[in-house]
C-alpha cells in the first residue's frame, strides 16, 4: 500500500512541477525584480518580495519532494548493513 501512496504522491508532485510551477516562477520571478527593487525604498512590500520568492522556488521544492519520495528508502537504517565506519588497518576500538 505504501508503494501505491509514494507513486500517487510522486505524480501529484510532478503534475504541480510541469503543469503550474514553472509558469508561476516565470510570472513571479518578473514581478519579483521590481518589487525587490521597491523594498530597498518601501519596506512594508518585504511580505509581498518572500511570497514572490517562495513562487520562484516551488519547482526547487517539487523537486526535492519527488527526490525524497524516490530516495526515501536509501535513508533506512538496515540490520545488515553496518552504520560504524570501518577502515582498512585500523582496528574498531
Amino acid at each position: 500500500m505504501k508503494v501505491v501512496w509514494d507513486t500517487l504522491e510522486f505524480l501529484f508532485w510532478l503534475f504541480i512541477l510541469v503543469g503550474i510551477s514553472f509558469a508561476l516562477a516565470g510570472f513571479c520571478s518578473t514581478v519579483y525584480i521590481i518589487v525587490y527593487f521597491i523594498q530597498a525604498f518601501v519596506s512594508c512590500v518585504e511580505p509581498i518580495s518572500n511570497a514572490l520568492l517562495f513562487g520562484i522556488q516551488l519547482p526547487h521544492y517539487c523537486v526535492a519532494r519527488m527526490l525524497d519520495i524516490l530516495f526515501a528508502k536509501l535513508e533506512e537504517p538496515s540490520s545488515t548493513i553496518s552504520t560504524k565506519p570501518s577502515f582498512i588497518g585500523v582496528s574498531n576500538l
